[in-house]
């Protein structure tokens, strides 16, 4: 069994083992690249990532709105109270 294997029988239990090649394909594509998972994101589906900030989703499993909604929930604009300026959060982007 390859390690690859073995990444997924221990992580990837939420999609099938193409899935996750596939991303892992998409995630390791270019010079550096390299694949994370996340074991303390909020939703298992936003556990595979490209990198550190870009998400990394199997594509038949979640429609563009869905994407759109997680990301809001997860990274909401921040309530400006006064007229300071707030810094924003960095957006994570999918793949």
């Amino acid at each position: 069994m390859s390690q690859l294997e073995s990444m997924y029988d221990e992580f990837a239990n939420m999609c099938t083992k193409e899935d996750f090649m596939e991303m892992f394909q998409r995630a390791t594509s270019g010079s550096h690249n390299f694949m994370t998972i996340d074991m303390n994101a909020r939703e298992p589906l936003l556990r595979f990532r490209k990198n550190f900030d870009t998400m990394l989703l199997p594509n038949h499993i979640i429609s563009e709105e869905e994407i759109d909604d997680i990301q809001h929930e997860t990274n909401p604009e921040p309530e400006v109270e006064s007229e300071k300026k707030t810094p924003k959060k960095k957006r994570l982007k999918y793949a």
